[in-house]
């Protein structure tokens, strides 16, 4: 699987993307390295540019802050797309869908490519809101449940939007966190 090819795909033709992604037989480790981690390294080095180039104090200090932010990004989005596939699983069967770990994965991981995509805006820290666009994630999420966890097509909405809100609310809960965490292990740095 070629990494710009099936961004590009999902983006542009989900439909038959997502048919495509439930026939194939990748392990969650292999869609971790071939997929996930080189988008995810996306927003992860646009935040260590953006923190390095825009930072505002000394390079070095920005350097070496960016890279911890950029790092601390790049965990938080692996994390978050290993929850999110938990609660898609877990959640299945309360909107008629099936069990299935691996698509559940699959559909957690590709359908965050949008957010990925846009975290390219974090390079000019102004730009940053509109990693917004992201939100496009939520239409590829609803256009997938049906294909990958075989949820009848009218309960992709209420399972779409179940999952976005539990997805938000965890993203809200981490991003509070993560500056604490960043104070912490920030104060190593210097």
């Amino acid at each position: 699987m070629n990494v710009s090819d099936r961004a590009k795909n999902i983006m542009l033709f989900p439909q038959s993307t997502w048919i495509a992604i439930e026939a194939e037989q990748m392990s969650i480790g292999e869609i971790n390295r071939h997929y996930v981690m080189p988008l995810a390294a996306i927003p992860a080095v646009a935040t260590v540019i953006g923190d390095t180039l825009f930072g505002g104090s000394t390079f070095v200090d920005d350097f070496a802050f960016g890279i911890l932010d950029g790092l601390l990004a790049f965990l938080f989005v692996l994390v978050v797309t290993s929850i999110v596939a938990v609660i898609i699983d877990w959640t299945a069967p309360n909107f008629g869908g099936k069990k299935n770990r691996l698509n559940s994965y699959k559909l957690a991981a590709y359908s965050l490519t949008p957010a990925w995509l846009a975290g390219v805006f974090n390079i000019v820290p102004a730009l940053s809101r509109l990693t917004i666009l992201g939100i496009y994630g939520a239409y590829l999420l609803y256009l997938g449940i049906p294909i990958l966890m075989k949820s009848p097509a009218d309960r992709a909405v209420p399972y779409m939007a179940t999952i976005a809100l539990v997805a938000v609310a965890l993203l809200i809960a981490v991003s509070l966190m993560v500056p604490k965490l960043f104070l912490l292990f920030g104060s190593y740095v210097k």
